[in-house]
């Protein structure tokens, strides 16, 4: 694919936020033609709170993973928290740069249909969120107990 057939364009700007699109015109696709792609989606400097993670496309998706980089202050008194929906959860696997992740596979693509649930519902999805520390007023066996709940701390 040549450079000019790449194009990138703003598509809001608010305040101090841009979102920019990139599009392109792939030469020899026709119908039938298998496309493989990925895309990468950066959230900078925020601290994200009840960010839904959507996993199924209206596509077939061989790999969904999300790199997820939790706040490391010891004065933040809140932990980062993950629940995921209609989809088993996998571990979180640790990643360099302090990056945690869960990685899915075979993702089947969504359909919709008339008088069907809302799609929250029906779809896998995540939902990142923060959770108050309880477990740093304890101590010993209580403090390792809390510490290994079976939910996905973050």
């Amino acid at each position: 694919m040549k450079k000019d057939g790449i194009f990138e364009r703003l598509t809001a700007k608010a305040g101090g936020l841009k979102i920019k699109t990139t599009s392109f015109a792939s030469p020899g696709v026709a119908p039938g033609v298998t496309v493989e792609y990925g895309w990468l989606e950066r959230q900078d400097e925020e601290l994200a709170n009840y960010v839904h993670l959507p996993l199924q496309r209206e596509f077939p998706v061989q790999t969904v993973r999300y790199h997820i980089k939790p706040l490391a202050n010891p004065y933040f008194p809140f932990s980062m928290r993950a629940q995921t929906f209609n989809i088993r959860q996998p571990p979180f696997e640790a990643e360099p740069g302090g990056f945690v992740g869960p990685t899915f596979t075979n993702v089947p693509a969504a359909h919709e249909e008339p008088d069907m649930p809302p799609e929250s519902e029906v779809s896998p999805w995540i939902l990142i969120y923060w959770e108050f520390r309880v477990c740093s007023g304890l101590t010993g066996s209580a403090r390792v107990a809390c510490d290994n709940l079976g939910d996905a701390r973050l």
